[in-house]
């Protein structure tokens, strides 16, 4: 039998073209939402995808192959060597064999490719020469795959997360409300002395509440700190590291809350690393990350996931927005793109959630992530401060718009009349490095930057207003003091009660201001986390550096406020001490527990 000639080619009909998109779209569903799932449960590694994933693959998948189908037809019109049945079929193959290859990470991107080329060029010969028989098989696959993309669908909205809490128990117990500002150094702060005036709002909370001049973040990234203060380790003794997430482990500060009958929430918008996958919604009722959006509905598929969609899309010039499609950028970042959360989203999330029930009082926690690269602040604070660089012009403006959300969000607690019964801290997570020790971003190194922090705690209540603390003091103590000031103490949180700091400091001796960074895998050549992991411990205005390989660091803050100078050559005799301290830190239990016939 003879192939047909150029004259005699099928062409394609409309329902073939619509069969061919929906077989295509069946594939990517099932294929992304199983790759997702093989990662996450099989290989116990961060998707950085939303719950909804399956549903949303499903949708989006679904009208952007369609929209495929109408942009074919369309075309086929125009040039006449699309109406053939094997130039659609060779499309519409193409794109699906590139949906799977490129979910495989280790697979060269131009590998795909040329793999995806051939596989069209066998399935457009077999639609040449058995249309018939070839389009009855798509319907098949369409339809198999469809049905299972939409079990998988099915069964992701069924799911629910962390049991409720006890309905009753908290009567007259203060609100508890934990607000982080992602990414966020001290020392960009008018707070602390910034020349810029970034946090009016903050400055004015601070003239009624106790401000710790020297906290610091017991990792210079997202995931350990978080761990730290939800259950008052040190980021070191958690299991918290680039690739694992919280254990099930001891209890955290969620989990203590919710049995003693408060209501626990959570709304974040870091999507990387403050996710349920990550393990910190353990004790959580409600727990909000991901936003139900139709541009997250299109991030949900692999197309939207490719370079040249990415950099496109959302490119932040012209030349970034072309660059993908020059460089034939295939392969996406490993972390994919979301719908980013801006803080007056998270406030609003918030206030719904508290405003469903005044009856009990609640523990809510907010991270907003407008600081974290790459630095985008909304109008008009994109233009706040015009004489700084372009990316801490936008830095800067990016933490002058969270703090704005904040004053709004104390405000609406204020009208409710619930601001002067909750208590109220404001901290960051880490910092940020512009350029100091030559390094840029986070996650690199304990330098100063990104260890120095606000923190800001207001309950007019307990503690006095407008109090200044200058000891170093460590964000693993966030739990302990919250529980204290609650009136919900806890042997199984670690850590001390920074409340003791303002009642009566001589007593007082908080937890060692230890921090701790696991050797990266992927870092720039300069960056010191790249070749060993990292201890930081700050004692009285000295911060103290070592290098698990050896190599130690010394740092006076009281002359160097910024952390750049090393003078540990210019301090030998110092050296031992430091070192004396750190060990004995490290060797400390950071978690309280009570006997194990009391457990």
């Amino acid at each position: 039998m003879h192939a047909p000639d150029a004259t005699t080619a099928r062409p394609a009909r409309p329902a073939d073209v619509l069969w061919l998109a929906l077989a295509t779209a069946g594939i990517a569903v099932v294929a992304h939402v199983s790759a997702v799932a093989i990662r996450r449960h099989a290989l116990h590694q961060f998707t950085w995808t939303t719950s909804d994933l399956p549903w949303m693959s499903l949708v989006g998948n679904t009208i952007v192959f369609l929209g495929m189908a109408v942009a074919v037809w369309v075309l086929g019109i125009v040039v006449a060597r699309l109406r053939r049945l094997s130039a659609v079929v060779a499309i519409f193959g193409c794109l699906a064999a590139l949906c799977v290859l490129l979910l495989v990470t280790g697979i060269w991107q131009y590998a795909s490719l040329a793999f995806a080329l051939g596989l069209a060029t066998v399935l457009s010969r077999a639609a040449r020469d058995e249309p018939d028989s070839f389009l009855r098989y798509t319907r098949r696959v369409a339809l198999a795959t469809l049905a299972v993309g939409a079990a998988m669908a099915g069964r992701a909205l069924q799911s629910d997360g962390s049991p409720p809490g006890s309905a009753s128990g908290a009567s007259g117990m203060p609100n508890v409300l934990l607000i982080i500002f992602d990414t966020v150094r001290a020392s960009s702060t008018s707070l602390h002395g910034y020349s810029l005036r970034t946090t009016p709002v903050l400055d004015k909370l601070a003239r009624e509440s106790v401000v710790f001049d020297r906290a610091v973040a017991t990792a210079p990234w997202t995931l350990p700190s978080h761990c730290s203060f939800f259950t008052g380790r040190d980021a070191q003794d958690t299991s918290c590291r680039w690739a694992a997430p919280l254990d099930s482990e001891g209890t955290t500060i969620a989990e203590v809350l919710r049995d003693r009958g408060y209501r626990t929430g959570a709304f974040v918008a870091n999507v990387f690393y403050t996710t349920r996958e990550t393990g910190l919604a353990r004790g959580f009722d409600t727990w909000m990350d991901f936003r139900r959006t139709w541009k997250e509905v299109f991030c949900s598929t692999v197309i939207a996931q490719t370079g040249i969609v990415r950099n496109a899309v959302w490119g932040g010039s012209l030349r970034e927005r072309i660059s993908g499609l020059v460089r034939l950028r295939l392969r996406g970042d490993p972390k994919p793109e979301h719908d980013r959360k801006r803080a007056e989203i998270v406030n609003a999330d918030l206030l719904k959630w508290v405003d469903e029930d005044s009856g009990r009082p609640f523990f809510a926690f907010l991270n907003y992530f407008d600081a974290h690269d790459p630095y985008r602040a909304p109008p008009p604070y994109d233009r706040a401060f015009p004489t700084a660089p372009h990316s801490r012009e936008q830095y800067d403006g990016a933490i002058a718009y969270m703090d704005a959300q904040l004053g709004k969000l104390l405000s609406e607690l204020r009208r409710r009349g619930l601001l002067d019964r909750t208590i109220v801290v404001v901290a960051s997570d880490h910092g940020e490095m512009f350029g100091e020790h030559e390094l840029y971003g986070h996650g690199n190194s304990v330098y100063w930057p990104l260890l120095h922090v606000p923190l800001v705690l207001r309950y007019p209540a307990e503690l006095a207003s407008g109090v200044r603390v200058s000891t170093a003091v460590s964000l693993k103590d966030l739990p302990a003091t919250l529980l204290d000031l609650a009136g919900a103490d806890d042997l199984r949180i670690g850590g001390v009660s920074l409340a003791n700091l303002v009642r009566d400091s001589s007593a007082v001796r908080p937890s060692a201001a230890l921090s701790f960074v696991e050797q990266g895998r992927n870092w720039w050549a300069n960056e010191p986390a790249r070749v060993d992991s990292l201890r930081s411990i700050v004692v009285g205005s000295e911060q103290y550096v070592h290098a698990y390989g050896g190599r130690e660091q010394l740092f006076d803050l009281a002359k160097d406020v910024h952390g750049l100078r090393d003078v540990a050559a210019d301090h030998a005799d110092r050296l031992p001490a430091m070192r004396e301290a750190l060990e004995r830190a490290v060797a400390r239990p950071t978690v309280a527990r009570p006997p194990r016939a009391a457990q």
